[in-house]
């Protein structure tokens, strides 16, 4: 059973009025673009920035809003498709510690007819076998 079938229609994000808002944007960006601080300006520069700033931020904030909404559908069906395959994930774990359970006896075994083979061979020497 390879057969996975889904269907779905991509959302269309529309902005109204584009063009009004990136004139907007860009005018008060021009407004400010060029602006010169000096001292005697700072305090009025620091309460510019500290607004445009804020309108930043809010724009951030309503575009990861909106982002979110239209991720919302994806976020559904990646949370059902997690929990309908976590059976299958669990019959895997379970496959692979059984490997791996018998893997390592395999290995233990492979490691002492070695170590056995090594005294058995240097038993009738002068070689320790206790250094291999």
């Amino acid at each position: 059973m390879n057969e996975f079938n889904v269907t779905f229609e991509p959302a269309k994000i529309e902005v109204l009025d584009r063009e009004k808002f990136e004139e907007q944007i860009n005018s008060i960006a021009q407004a400010n673009s060029n602006r010169l601080v000096t001292v005697e300006s700072m305090a009025d520069d620091k309460k510019t920035r500290a607004e445009l700033r804020k309108l930043s931020k809010s724009l951030n904030d309503e575009k990861i809003r909106i982002k979110k909404e239209y991720n919302q559908p994806l976020t559904e069906f990646e949370v059902w498709f997690k929990k309908a395959v976590a059976v299958l994930d669990q019959a895997i774990s379970q496959i692979d510690s059984g490997i791996k359970d018998i893997e390592a006896e395999q290995k233990a075994e492979r490691k002492k007819v070695v170590h056995e083979l090594l005294v058995e061979l240097t038993t009738d020497t002068e070689v320790d076998s206790r250094i291999f």
